[in-house]
């Protein structure tokens, strides 16, 4: 997804990840991938790649969770230092499971190519609740 100049603060980027977050949690994988891509999907299709993901997430080391109804995620903004690569920021969101005290983390990431920002998932995991 292409980013203005002007969604480059963290309210925007937060509010940005929130959207994220919300598609990931009504399983609009389609939508996801056609919005913000998926850095990790590899040789899979994005949605594809995406849904098999959440899916490992929520069911690897004999898991049986689900992601949680409503709550919101907890989202955070960090920015990576100017000038040492195209990295700009990144968005952590941490969206609350059912049957398991652990979270599922989506990964966003900010680049920057000549004058241009973009932000793409890069990645989607389990953080167990000790990481919390």
């Amino acid at each position: 997804m292409k980013l203005r100049d002007d969604q480059l603060d963290a309210p925007s980027l937060s509010a940005i990840g929130s959207e994220a977050a919300r598609l990931l949690a009504l399983a609009k994988y389609d939508l996801l991938a056609g919005e913000f891509g998926y850095a990790l999907s590899y040789d899979r299709q994005p949605a594809g790649a995406l849904r098999d993901d959440v899916k490992r997430c929520l069911t690897d080391d004999g898991r049986l969770a689900r992601l949680g109804g409503p709550a919101e995620a907890d989202i955070s903004v960090s920015y990576f230092k100017p000038g040492e690569s195209n990295l700009v920021a990144l968005v952590e969101c941490l969206l609350p499971l059912s049957g398991d005290p652990g979270s599922m983390l989506l990964e966003l990431i900010v680049t920057k190519s000549g004058t241009q920002h973009h932000v793409c998932i890069e990645d989607i995991s389990y953080a167990p609740a000790a990481s919390v």
